[in-house]
């Protein structure tokens, strides 16, 4: 496994984690599933429109409900760079792991913080209507908003 690997080799992997968005598609219905800043759009496009039916929303400390769910399981949260707004995961005492997402694949170090790995799970129908689904990482995210 994983751990007996790190071990063998001495990494630590206790602060490494990724974030990921994934949608399956099983006939006319689309599951999206996501964690972290990774996030998915689902539009409904026709010769005659184009309409955004859903935007998913990352697993950050930007969202009050996730900011306050870690903060109640031990997270200690603090303002990096000071007055920046921007709001990271700490450990009581420590300089790490200073995470932004509050949902994550690994990061063990910051799962007693409340650092979950469980994602959301969406599910549409493009049954009536021809659908696209945009999948993205935080980078692409941070590039847009979320009205283009």
């Amino acid at each position: 496994d994983l751990g007996d690997f790190g071990s063998a080799n001495g990494v630590d992997f206790s602060a490494s984690g990724t974030t990921c968005t994934v949608a399956l598609r099983l006939g006319a219905d689309v599951q999206i599933a996501w964690l972290g800043d990774c996030r998915a759009m689902v539009a409904t496009v026709t010769p005659t429109s184009k309409k955004v039916d859903l935007i998913v929303r990352g697993h950050t400390t930007a969202d009050a409900k996730e900011l306050m769910r870690v903060e109640r399981l031990g997270a200690v949260v603090r303002e990096v760079p000071p007055g920046s707004g921007l709001k990271r995961i700490f450990l009581r005492d420590q300089q790490a792991p200073g995470l932004f997402v509050t949902r994550a694949l690994g990061d063990a170090m910051a799962q007693e913080l409340g650092v979950a790995w469980q994602p959301d799970i969406r599910k549409m129908s493009f049954a009536k209507t021809p659908g696209l689904v945009v999948l993205g990482s935080g980078g692409l995210w941070d590039a847009l908003d979320d009205g283009r």
